[in-house]
Parts: structure tokens; sequence; C-alpha cells
């Protein structure tokens, strides 16, 4: 299986549901779908080669999460905090065929994340059937060397995501705040479990606390998943604004990606005892 398909089943059946928010842009799966749809297509006009997001958290890496897989391509994602060396040997790594990124890298192929979301395409030829295909290629970080590639197969991440999410089994008032940056595992799994489920998701261009506080009042987030770094910044950041700790609709946190002080979450905890986490 093709991990299009997932995008495919929320569109068919919940296509007038919303499935992203990210600042100003609310995308239903059916709108979504037709941006993957006109990504893919334009892909199968390019040479061989992988698709690269090099840009914060947006609408974009969604739709070229699924856009790649809908054209056979591998996803890859870059930490664009790099430096333009460090990116330049990583693109050739990837063997990148199209960069999405608002830089200018003379001799690549580029597009902007925001033309992603002016594409659209109402149907697309049949998605590769190569289970084991490379879906989505991330790199390490390489503080300890250069970075690694870790290739997750389209049938490993199908046989993840059918084991342990319930097809929109997400209520419509559910929405999953995503604060990790696209190229971390978290973030690749909060897409694609956040679409099977049909449950809204709200992306954070760059994490502060600040912005997730706000984030998680104004669109009323239900769960989230965080790094024990960012919670603590924002338990820290609640010592002063207390006020900002209200968050009603919240029922859940998850974290990873490191160990967790138990100063940090038994503060979080007494900040939120109704939480799960």
């Amino acid at each position: 299986m093709n991990l299009s398909l997932i995008l495919q089943m929320a569109a068919d059946s919940a296509g007038d549901r919303t499935g992203l928010v990210a600042g100003n842009v609310a995308l239903d799966y059916a709108t979504l779908r037709g941006h993957a749809v006109a990504l893919a297509d334009r892909l199968r006009g390019t040479g061989p080669g992988s698709v690269v997001y090099l840009a914060e958290n947006s609408a974009a890496a969604p739709i070229a999460l699924f856009g790649a897989a809908l054209a056979g391509r591998a996803y890859v994602p870059v930490n664009y905090r790099l430096t333009d060396g460090e990116i330049a040997t990583l693109l050739d790594r990837a063997g990148a065929a199209l960069v999405i990124s608002d830089r200018d890298l003379p001799g690549r192929a580029v597009v902007s994340p925001a033309s992603l979301l002016a594409a659209s395409a109402d149907a697309a030829a049949e998605a590769p059937d190569d289970p084991g295909a490379i879906a989505v290629e991330l790199f390490t970080s390489g503080t300890t060397g250069e970075p690694k590639a870790a290739l997750l197969r389209h049938a490993n991440l199908m046989a993840y995501i059918l084991g342990t999410v319930e097809f929109l089994g997400a209520g419509e008032e559910e929405a999953a705040l995503v604060a990790v940056p696209p190229y971390h595992i978290a973030g690749i799994m909060a897409v694609l479990s956040s679409v099977y489920a049909g449950r809204r998701m709200v992306q954070l261009p760059a994490f502060s606390p600040e912005a997730w506080l706000d984030a998680a009042a104004r669109h009323a987030v239900t769960s989230a998943f965080l790094v024990p770094t960012m919670l603590q910044r924002i338990v820290d950041h609640l010592d002063d604004h207390p006020h900002k700790a209200a968050l009603p609709a919240l029922r859940a946190i998850a974290y990873g990606g490191g160990r967790m002080p138990v100063e940090t979450i038994s503060r979080a905890v007494a900040i939120w005892p109704d939480v799960a986490f």
C-alpha cells in the first residue's frame, strides 16, 4: 500500500471536514488532496529523485508528503537550521528532484511552499503500489558525525497507522497541535495519524511557549506532542503568566525524544491535573 491511501480515504469519506489549520490557512481533506494531486502531476514531469522540504511547518508540508507518495517519490524533510554547506550536501545525498523552500538555491529546482497552495487538481494517476519503496527519508542531526539517513518505507508506515489508529475515530472537535519541526519523526507521524483518524491538525510554524499556549487556546486543542525541552519552556513561561494555563479543551500531552526530567513533568501535572500525560 502507498501512503497516499490515507489521504484518499479521508477525502472520500469526510472530504468537507477541516483537516489542517496553519496560520490563516484552513484546508478540508478534499482540498488537501487536490493540492497533493497537483504536486504529484508536477512531479511526473520532472526527472527522477526525491522531494525535499526545506522550510518551517506550514500547510505545504503535508501536501509535499502526500504529493510525493502519489508520484512514487521519497519525501525528505531537511533541517532548515543547517548551514548552506550542510544543506547542499544533504540535497546531493537525497538526490533532490524538487526542493520546496523559500530559499534561493542556485542550480536546484525550487518551488515555494505558497505555490503548493496555489495549485489544485481533481484527479491523479493511480499511486505506485510498491510497499518496499522508500516513503520518507529522515536525516539524523549529525551531532556525533555525518548525518545518517533513516529510511521509512510505505509498508512500515502503513502497518503502523493501520495497526494503531482507528479510521475517522476522532470526533470533529478533536485537534492535535503539531509543534515539532517537519524533519522530526513525530511531525511525520502526526500528519499520518491525524489524517487517518480525522483529527484536525493545528501546525505551529516555529515553537515558542507563547505561540504554543496561544494556539492551544485559540483552536481548542485536545492533544499535543512535546519534546522535554519544549515542555520545560512552557512550564517556565507559565510561572510568570499563570493565566495562560487555562486550556479547558486539552485532554492529553504525549512526550518523547529525550529523557523527561521528573521536576518538569511534575510541574506540568500540577498545572494541568486533568490532562493525561
